[in-house]
């Protein structure tokens, strides 16, 4: 089981660039302190401060591209039809190069897990 990712969430490029989620649960669905956040919900998802060595000619990470399938997804718990995202999420960014991607730093709670 995997903690339920939400707004308090902690969600990085590999270069410590903060994802700033675009996109949440209504508030009046669930509630686990911060809003979960539902599958799909992070792409176009801006990065604010990738470190990503712009001396050597690389490129910095931008926005949320795409949300890797699979276990980044609650097989069990949805909010309306969509599943919330896990823990486990993480994807691909614009932009960024050589290397390009996200993943979640922290759930920032565990009181709400799922499978």
């Amino acid at each position: 089981m995997a903690a339920v990712i939400t707004q308090g969430s902690t969600i990085e490029c590999l270069h410590k660039g903060k994802v700033t989620p675009v996109s949440t649960a209504v508030a009046d669905v669930l509630v686990v302190g911060d809003h979960p956040a539902l599958a799909g919900t992070l792409v176009t998802s801006t990065i604010s401060g990738c470190e990503q060595n712009k001396k050597q000619g690389d490129v910095q990470c931008a926005a949320v591209d795409t949300q890797n399938p699979g276990s980044a997804t609650s097989t069990v718990l949805y909010v309306g039809d969509a599943p919330v995202l896990l823990g486990t999420a993480s994807g691909t960014t614009t932009l960024g190069a050589p290397t390009n991607t996200w993943s979640v730093d922290s759930a920032g709670q565990d009181l709400l897990t799922a499978d």
